[in-house]
């Protein structure tokens, strides 16, 4: 996300979720999801290996919120649509992997396959006020075999 102005990039920076109103992913796991779909919630924390994970401290974790619906499954993988309403690092990929479903290519967090040489999630929709004009933006890709 880019800015034209510095004012308007520091309201966004330093109050991001105030202005968000969807964030959605595409990710791709290496086990289908049971159920098919779901809210997880945890409070997430770094270790000094700079590994995010889950913990039951919330006074060291912050709350993260992330939503999912499988949109597509063969035998051995889910194609999910998956919704953060919380933004913390490595969200997705934490919530994924502790119930078992790492994302195919995140090697970090689980992955035992690699099919598309990269990790297999890809940001789909923005939708956001902005913060002078309060004009709703919304970006949105399409997924091609190429992204």
């Amino acid at each position: 996300m880019f800015s034209k102005s510095e004012e308007i990039q520091h309201q966004l920076r330093d109050n991001w979720n105030d202005y968000v109103l969807d964030r959605r992913y595409v990710a791709v796991t290496e086990v289908v999801p049971n159920p098919k779909k779901a809210e997880i919630r945890s409070y997430l924390t770094e270790n000094s290996a700079m590994f995010v994970h889950s913990t039951q401290n919330t006074e060291i974790g912050k709350l993260a919120i992330t939503r999912f619906k499988v949109i597509a499954e063969n035998k051995n993988m889910a194609l999910l649509d998956v919704q953060i309403l919380t933004g913390r690092k490595n969200q997705i990929r934490v919530h994924l992997s502790e119930h078992g479903w790492p994302i195919a290519g995140d090697k970090k967090y689980g992955a035992k396959t690699n099919p598309l040489n990269k990790m297999a999630s890809v940001a789909t929709t923005l939708q956001l006020v902005h913060p002078k004009t309060k004009e709703l933006l919304a970006f949105k890709i399409e997924i091609t075999k190429e992204s």
